[in-house]
């Protein structure tokens, strides 16, 4: 499989929080996907005008959508556009360019489909509050090759993102699932929470299978002070979920918020059981502990993290910082300079890895 690297997007935030003016209400399927007829017109000029083969055209779309090419598209994290809000804004999130790639792909006669892609365990946090942090990629069939386009500006991280079993096709419903789900997670970021629950109940209608959603129902009816029925959402996401650590997180937040400290304590038994040798899910342990203040059990984490893994920086920083609270200053010293040592490392990793990249023929 050959994989295409777009370099002007950032990390995929499939739940970041907006800052800006959203739609007041969910647009239907085809409005989001449907490409402007600008748009059109030059796909079918500058690209199928000058290219007959399917893999040249999926190359020139490459070109197109990135800083450098026709369109200049640049990478924003949020809010997550629809395809013709991407063009006339130029930019987007991960899931925007996702979107505009297999509209425009599929305008050119290419068949193109959404990936989900596994990444490490991680979330965004708004106040007491844990929303998902996925990624999203394109899988490009034609026929005579299959390719993944991936818009992350990491040229070592999109290699791994690109790999294919790191993710796996997934059909238009779930991809308009997310981005449904996205625009819920948005509008809380705003604090228009009777506008968010309209976009999640779309992506639920669109796709009752997709876990994140009920994860972000659940959020927007504990916003809404109904502590039930977001135990129920939570509960559900649980029924579907493949990964059920983001629901339990915020299960042990609303227990606690409830005064139900045994039912929190199960939920974080079962939190903290289900990847013992991921280093990274021992990281994302500690940070939540960190959070809520429990900072020995946060320490254990960090240290568990950093026994798996010595040579991620983040988690030498992230001990350095409970160390610090829990007033072992020397010790926190000592992680600190590991991590900066790290970093200096990885910096001079990434630099090679892009003059690899961008090296001509010898």
């Amino acid at each position: 499989m050959k994989r295409i690297v777009c370099p002007l997007l950032m990390l995929c935030l499939l739940l970041g929080l907006a800052r800006t003016s959203l739609a007041a209400s969910p647009p239907s399927a085809d409005e989001i996907l449907r490409l402007p007829p600008e748009m059109v017109e030059r796909l079918q000029t500058e690209i199928a005008g000058v290219a007959l083969s399917p893999e040249r055209r999926v190359d020139l779309l490459v070109e197109f959508i990135s800083e450098q090419g026709g369109f200049g598209f640049q990478y924003q994290a949020s809010p997550t556009f629809s395809v013709r809000e991407t063009v006339f804004q130029a930019r987007g999130n991960c899931l925007s360019f996702t979107l505009l790639f297999i509209s425009a792909a599929r305008a050119l006669g290419i068949e193109a489909h959404a990936r989900e892609v596994r990444v490490p365990l991680a979330w965004r946090q708004d106040e007491d509050l844990i929303f998902d942090v996925g990624h999203v990629n394109v899988g490009v069939e034609t026929p005579g090759s299959r390719k993944t386009v991936d818009f992350d500006p990491d040229f070592l991280r999109s290699q791994r993102l690109a790999s294919p079993y790191r993710g796996r096709r997934v059909s238009d419903e779930r991809m308009l699932a997310h981005f449904y789900n996205n625009r819920a997670a948005e509008l809380l970021g705003e604090a228009r929470i009777e506008l968010a629950a309209e976009w999640v109940a779309q992506a639920i209608a669109l796709d009752p299978g997709f876990a994140p959603a009920y994860n972000t129902a659940g959020v927007i009816e504990r916003r809404l002070g109904r502590p039930e029925r977001a135990r129920a959402q939570f509960q559900r996401a649980l029924e579907l979920a493949e990964d059920p650590a983001p629901t339990l997180f915020n299960l042990v937040l609303l227990e606690r918020s409830q005064g139900r400290p045994r039912a929190a304590e199960d939920h974080a038994r079962h939190l903290t059981g289900l990847r013992p040798s991921d280093p990274w899910f021992q990281w994302a342990l500690g940070r939540f502990y960190e959070d809520l203040s429990e900072l020995d059990r946060a320490r254990r984490f960090h240290l568990r993290a950093i026994e798996l893994n010595d040579d991620e920086p983040r988690f030498h920083r992230s001990l350095a910082r409970v160390l610090y609270e829990l007033g072992q200053e020397a010790e926190a010293a000592r992680a600190l300079a590991r991590a900066a040592g790290l970093d200096a490392s990885s910096e001079a990793s990434r630099q090679q890895a892009s003059l690899d990249k961008h090296k001509g023929p010898d």
